[in-house]
């Protein structure tokens, strides 16, 4: 996103802002979303798949089957 689009999309949220309460609940807002944003690719960068995709078969907590029934590999 360029500098013109965070400019326009900053002027179309401050059009609805009437008491530095509703400054302050936005940024509050804002600040929450870019960090799960950032906490959500973290994860899925760590675990290797986006949340609620498909595991890929590699993957570190399984469970072998065995004769005496399942065992979780940890």
């Amino acid at each position: 996103m360029d500098e013109k689009q965070l400019h326009a999309l900053a002027t179309e949220l401050a059009k609805n802002l009437k008491t530095p309460e509703d400054l302050s609940q936005l940024s509050r807002f804002l600040k929450k979303l870019t960090v799960e944003t950032a906490h959500y690719a973290e994860l899925a960068a760590h675990l290797g798949h986006e949340k609620h995709q498909p595991k890929s078969g590699s993957n570190r907590f399984c469970r072998i089957k065995r004769s005496s029934g399942k065992l979780p590999c940890f």
